[in-house]
């Protein structure tokens, strides 16, 4: 049993929960060698278990979308669920991890993130533009950092 699926991974020009913008085209240099990498398909970021394959992609002037493959009949299951006319799959996203490529990027991220902990909800506005950067992983989550990151069956 398998569940092919596509996706917004990153909608770019668009500001994340982080207040970072991934330009066009940020991924460039490292998009074929990661998917050449068969990268696994997970269920939230940092999960251990992986629930399938990304198997193609397209950076498109708007964002990087993403297609791939689900394996694991429980999650197909979740996702497949039916209720009050709209299917489960539509409440999920994507989200990605990415690692800085010397604009300075991630350390900003981190240190946001730990200054966003500490002060419980306090909002920094600055915006960290992010030209280049190396993808590590795309899971599905229920709770995407960009807004507007979506995923649908295909196939």
């Amino acid at each position: 049993m398998e569940m092919k699926i596509k996706g917004l991974a990153v909608p770019y020009n668009v500001q994340n929960a982080y207040g970072e913008i991934l330009l066009p085209n940020a991924f460039d240099v490292f998009l074929r060698e990661w998917l050449a990498s068969k990268k696994p398909l997970k269920m939230k970021a940092g999960h251990k278990v992986t629930i399938g394959q990304w198997t193609a992609f397209a950076n498109k002037p708007k964002g990087l979308y993403l297609i791939g493959t689900i394996e694991d009949a429980e999650i197909i299951d979740i996702l497949s669920d039916v209720e009050d006319g709209k299917q489960a799959i539509d409440f999920f996203g994507l989200s990605i991890s990415y690692g800085d490529l010397g604009d300075g990027s991630l350390k900003s991220r981190l240190l946001r993130s730990a200054i966003l902990d500490l002060n419980r909800g306090m909002q920094l506005h600055k915006k960290i533009i992010v030209k280049n950067a190396s993808l590590n992983e795309v899971s599905i989550t229920p709770d995407p950092a960009f807004p507007g990151t979506w995923i649908r069956k295909c196939g």
